[in-house]
């Protein structure tokens, strides 16, 4: 019995030690370079308010400019062909508020993928959430992460996409990133050379 309530006490004392981790909003020096395995080199370039903007480049693509809000949530400021959800994105779910990262935040909003809601749109569910602390290893090294999801899914229908991102406070950058959606896709991309100035 006591090995028992011993054995209860301990898995409450790694939740609580887990849960308490928090990570504030910071951007990453001007000019750091995450490289990725399959992937984007991105390189960070300044912080405007809320918003650390960066560039992604893919071989043989131009240069993305995106805003950066928090791990899971950013989207292309010029040359992105992506959805028009994506344009109201940071007014309808103001994902800045995921910060201070904390286990178990979670923000939860509603958007329409067009200029506005008609009967050739249909609407959209976001749910960023912070779902747990953990060391992760990736080409780059060994991190103390947050875990953090981005579900978006089509209501009334069976599409939904899932983002998710392990994001290291103590280099300030997404180390690790996997894609998944309702149509069987899904990539894994993790940092292999992270460079800070």
């Amino acid at each position: 019995m006591r090995v028992l309530l011993f054995g209860f006490a301990s898995i409450a004392l790694a939740v609580h030690t887990a849960s308490s981790q928090t990570a504030e909003f910071k951007c990453p020096s001007p000019g750091t370079t995450v490289e990725f395995t399959g992937g984007p080199i991105v390189i960070w370039l300044y912080q405007d308010g809320k918003i650390c903007k960066r560039s992604a480049k893919r071989v043989g693509l131009p240069a993305i400019i995106q805003n950066w809000y928090a791990p899971a949530a950013m989207i292309g400021t010029e040359g992105n062909p992506g959805p028009n959800c994506y344009s109201t994105f940071a007014e309808e779910t103001k994902p800045w508020r995921l910060w201070p990262l904390v286990v178990g935040k979670q923000i939860v909003s509603h958007l329409y993928c067009g200029q506005k809601p008609d009967a050739d749109t249909r609407p959209q569910e976001s749910t960023l959430s912070v779902d747990s602390h953990e060391t992760v290893s990736t080409k780059a090294g060994t991190f103390e992460v947050f875990v953090v999801t981005h579900l978006r899914r089509d209501v009334g229908s069976y599409w939904w996409s899932l983002k998710t991102d392990w994001y290291a406070p103590a280099v300030g950058v997404v180390v690790k990133t996997t894609d998944s959606d309702s149509d069987a896709s899904y990539s894994s991309i993790e940092a292999f050379a992270i460079r800070q100035r």
